[in-house]
């Protein structure tokens, strides 16, 4: 899983853990993560509205940053 290979990043949230639950024919899986005061990217465009370019420039320059880090540990 790369947030455990990646570690911490402050792009990223943080992984704390996973539990697996069985009942009857179904798995399901939870992930514990750690929480973002900000909320998610869909939630912050829908409260503001559109980013502004140098917002928008600053996100994906963030965003890159990061997926570049996960492909250097890979």
């Amino acid at each position: 899983m790369a947030l455990i290979e990646i570690g911490y990043h402050p792009n990223l949230v943080t992984f704390h853990g996973i539990f697996r639950s069985a009942t009857g024919t179904c798995d399901s899986w939870t992930l514990l993560l750690g929480y973002c005061r900000g909320g998610n990217l869909l939630d912050y465009m829908r409260r503001c509205g559109r980013l502004k370019l140098p917002s928008a420039k600053q996100l994906i320059g963030n965003i890159l940053l990061s997926l570049a880090l996960g492909a250097i540990s890979d």
